[in-house]
């Protein structure tokens, strides 16, 4: 098995793990090392991680969020009419606006990424940061589960979603607005 930075949270880990007939080739036979190996902070954050998902219930509450989420912009989506699925596990799921499922990654080509830049894009500016590339998911954490955050996010996605069809429909079909509305073009300049 392999794992990585997950268990860290984020934090620049990764391990591996086998059986013992496999890991007792190590360190006599097959050697390992790494940029981060022996990083004390990244192994406080693995150890961290792996004691809240052994001692709570944060990978169901994320789940439970994902879910929420997906629930309440299948609503909105389908209230305008469009064609859309979700693609991953409801803890990291992605968005296409498509009306079949991808089953590979040139699938994506056939969606309609250009609504989803700007809906991303109008997200943003509304205060929820969602991943601003359609072939990415949205990652869903704990912090996710307080207070009202689910009908925060339908209710941002929701505005940025009709702002970005307005702006489509009065003609604004490049990259370049962020779906906050007609008359409030922005151009968008990618960060990394």
């Amino acid at each position: 098995m392999t794992y990585a930075k997950a268990i860290g949270n984020g934090y620049p880990a990764a391990c591996f793990a086998g059986t013992d007939e496999v890991m007792s080739v190590l360190p006599d036979k097959v050697s390992h090392g790494g940029t981060y190996a022996g990083n004390r902070v990244a192994a406080a954050a693995v150890v961290a991680t792996l004691k809240i998902l052994r001692d709570t219930d944060a990978l169901a509450s994320i789940h439970q969020v994902g879910r929420a989420l997906q629930a309440g912009l299948a609503e909105v989506i389908s209230e305008r009419g469009l064609p859309y699925v979700f693609t991953g596990h409801p803890a990291m799921f992605g968005i296409m606006f498509t009306e079949t499922a991808p089953n590979e990654y040139r699938d994506w080509a056939n969606s309609d990424h250009d609504l989803y830049d700007a809906v991303a894009m109008g997200m943003h500016a509304r205060g929820a940061m969602p991943e601003p590339d359609s072939r990415e998911p949205w990652f869903i954490c704990e912090a996710h589960a307080r207070e009202d955050i689910v009908d925060r996010v339908v209710s941002i996605f929701a505005d940025s979603l009709d702002a970005a069809l307005e702006s489509r429909a009065a003609g604004a079909n490049d990259h370049h607005f962020l779906g906050m509305g007609t008359g409030e073009h922005v151009a968008a300049t990618p960060t990394s």
